[in-house]
């Protein structure tokens, strides 16, 4: 049974015990003025059985009620913690376009160019050299950005992934969020402690990293993040083709369990 807004048949009840026993009194008193001496007893007797019969569920409900307060609260607590290990700045998750450091992102360092061949090339993040899929990923992330959703590039290792990733989502949603989890374990504690994570973009940079472990991105924070259109978010991730089509390889079938025949 659900706990939630209560129905029509425990209100009704809620309302006649209330009846009743505030009656108790008021009869019992117009009984010691002068009304009929069976009036007291039968209308105790009747109040007790009332009162024996509804007070276990409703204890029940109030407990179950104290019970969800109490982890929610716990679930919030353990949200708010998960976030305080996150890179932020100033104490707050850093927008998009903030966020433009290759270390932080985990960007390859660029083919070192003779000294002076460009003069005001950044030796960090040097200026963006165009993709063919640049075109498309944009256009998934503008379409999704109204309802959220999940764009993962695969290509082998220094192909430009993590890089052209992190320009759709600079050109398309720069006043997004950029969280940054560590670990899947990070992003199941915020999505299961309810944090909101509207408007933010959620970096999935070596995805198979989050999705391996002993205690990897489960399924249903995924399918959480992805079912709240009205707080959407952007899961963005790479990863390598072999370690893309392993995970998606499904396990062997477990060995056909030996049985023991009786012969007749």
């Amino acid at each position: 049974m659900r706990w939630g807004t209560p129905r029509p048949r425990w209100i009704v009840s809620g309302l006649v015990l209330v009846v009743a026993l505030t009656a108790v009194p008021v009869v019992a008193k117009a009984a010691h003025g002068g009304g009929p001496v069976w009036l007291v007893p039968v209308v105790t007797a009747t109040a007790g059985v009332v009162l024996g019969v509804w007070k276990p569920p409703l204890t029940a409900r109030s407990d179950a009620l104290a019970a969800r307060t109490r982890a929610r609260a716990e679930q919030e607590a353990l949200a708010a913690a998960a976030l305080q290990t996150l890179p932020t700045r100033k104490g707050k998750v850093p927008r998009v376009e903030e966020v433009t450091s290759r270390a932080v992102l985990h960007i390859h360092e660029a083919i070192p160019l003779p000294a002076g061949t460009v003069a005001g090339l950044s030796a960090d993040l040097p200026e963006y050299v165009p993709r063919d899929i640049d075109a498309a990923l944009r256009a998934y992330v503008t379409q999704q950005s109204a309802r959220g959703g999940f764009a993962l590039l695969v290509g082998p290792a220094a192909a430009g992934k993590t890089r052209t990733a992190h320009e759709a989502v600079r050109q398309v949603l720069p006043r997004w969020r950029m969280l940054m989890p560590a670990t899947g374990a990070e992003l199941n504690t915020l999505v299961a402690g309810g944090s909101d994570l509207a408007h933010t973009v959620i970096w999935l940079n070596e995805t198979q990293n989050f999705l391996t472990g002993s205690d990897p991105l489960t399924a249903v924070t995924v399918r959480r993040l992805l079912a709240d259109e009205a707080r959407p978010a952007m899961l963005v991730g790479t990863i390598w083709p072999d370690r893309y089509d392993q995970l998606r390889t499904p396990p062997p079938p477990p060995p056909p369990s030996c049985r023991l025949r009786r012969r007749r």
